[in-house]
């Protein structure tokens, strides 16, 4: 019942943050072009409803479902952090907006994509087999590529990103 709950409010919480952060954005300074920069994020963006689709593994469920549920609100928890704190310079396309370098991205660059990627990584722990294995690797690659596409454009757009590039991680906090 406490796995439920908690996970109902935190995705409730990350969609509602979702909706208000894409209708309140800031105009993109550097808009997407191409089908790189405005069809394959969202692409990537749905990957992970994949995974969710398999089914789960009951014979492994007895040891995968506590780690995978831990997985899962940990990652959803992280994810909603870090959209709530990218506020108004949300996008899904690859796009550039004021850039947030306070709160959670003060550590890593990427929150929301690692939040995300935690949390279908206990999906499929849950749904255990060669498949969600296959869609989860396919997950964390398509997210760091997406993630790459995504600093490149803002080291383009704004000449100070690079500074902050390097004393922040991408997705793991760096270590001085």
């Amino acid at each position: 019942m406490f796995w439920s709950k908690s996970l109902w409010v935190l995705e409730t919480s990350l969609y509602a943050v979702l909706l208000f952060n894409y209708l309140t954005r800031l105009p993109a300074i550097s808009p997407a072009r191409g089908l790189r920069e405005m069809v394959a994020p969202y692409l990537i963006a749905a990957l992970p409803f994949a995974v969710f689709l398999q089914p789960v593994n009951q014979e492994a469920l007895p040891r995968t479902f506590i780690p995978g549920q831990m997985l899962l609100l940990a990652g959803t928890l992280l994810a909603v952090t870090g959209m709530a704190t990218l506020g108004r310079s949300f996008s899904i396309s690859v796009e550039a907006r004021a850039p947030v370098t306070g709160g959670v991205y003060r550590f890593i660059r990427h929150p929301v994509y690692l939040g995300e990627l935690v949390a279908v990584t206990g999906v499929a722990l849950i749904r255990l087999s060669w498949l969600s294995t296959a869609l989860l690797v396919a997950c964390w690659v398509s997210q760091i590529v997406r993630a790459g596409w995504e600093e490149e454009k803002l080291a383009r757009a704004f000449p100070a990103y690079a500074a902050y590039r390097a004393r922040t991680g991408g997705f793991f906090p760096r270590l001085h």
